[in-house]
């Protein structure tokens, strides 16, 4: 907003706009998720007594939180690209901006492997993502692990460029 107008806005502005889309998509979302079920079923749960009800709500939360998971991964992406467009912008003229570009290419890669993995390999088929019974796929959604690594990695990669 420094520069006084919309359409003055420099890229690195356009990008944390449509980041707060989605972040405002994720705090909306989750606070409807606390007040819902979902299919991570605590383990030794006896599904026989789950009513049509019960498994309707647990789908609808299991749908809610993909949505969530899904606009977190965008956010957190986001805002990697925000600041590496402005650190862009910081370093021109200087060597580091190689660095900096290459940093740019991979944290666009690994969004794009992050995306793939989560929406396409982790849990096929894709509608498994909301069964009502706990499958392995979603018991490894509730882990968060292969994701927390990747966030890891990529935030030890910028540290370690700035």
């Amino acid at each position: 907003m420094a520069l006084g107008a919309v359409r003055r806005f420099q890229a690195d502005e356009y990008v944390m706009m449509a980041i707060l889309c989605f972040y405002t998509v994720v705090i909306v979302t989750i606070n409807i998720v606390e007040h819902t079920s979902s299919n991570l079923l605590p383990p030794g749960y006896d599904i026989a007594h789950m009513t049509k009800q019960d498994i309707a709500e647990r789908t609808f939360g299991s749908k809610l939180i993909l949505v969530v998971e899904n606009c977190q991964i965008i956010t957190v992406w986001g805002a990697k690209t925000c600041l590496l467009i402005m650190y862009l912008r910081l370093t021109t003229l200087r060597r580091e901006n190689i660095a900096i570009k290459a940093l740019f290419v991979y944290v666009g890669v690994t969004f794009v492997v992050m995306e793939i993995l989560y929406l396409g390999v982790w849990c096929r088929p894709f509608h498994n993502y909301w069964v009502s019974v706990a499958t392995p796929c979603t018991l490894r959604e509730a882990n968060h692990g292969p994701r927390l690594y990747q966030r890891r990695q990529s935030s030890a990669m910028q540290q370690r460029t700035t």
